[in-house]
């Protein structure tokens, strides 16, 4: 009777069918999902750097052109 009366665990089904299922994000990243999400923003900071310096560089573009307008037509400084 003493044996009926024992707890049951998980581990007394495991069988030689038996399936561990992970959760896909430790298969994918595993130990290293730390560094892959700072690998992530710094790329993201990259690829946002890289698209604001051509915007800084078109409206710089236009000043030149609005300074060069306004000396034409007799403006002073």
């Amino acid at each position: 009777m003493s044996a009926l009366s024992l707890p049951v665990t998980a581990t007394d089904f495991r069988g030689p069918d038996s399936v561990i299922l992970n959760p896909p994000r430790e298969d994918v990243a595993g130990k290293t999902q730390t560094a892959l999400i700072v690998l992530l923003w710094a790329s993201a900071a990259l690829l946002l750097i890289a698209c604001v310096n051509p915007a800084n560089l078109w409206m710089s573009r236009g000043a030149v052109r609005e300074v060069a307008v306004r000396t034409a037509l007799g403006a002073e400084n």
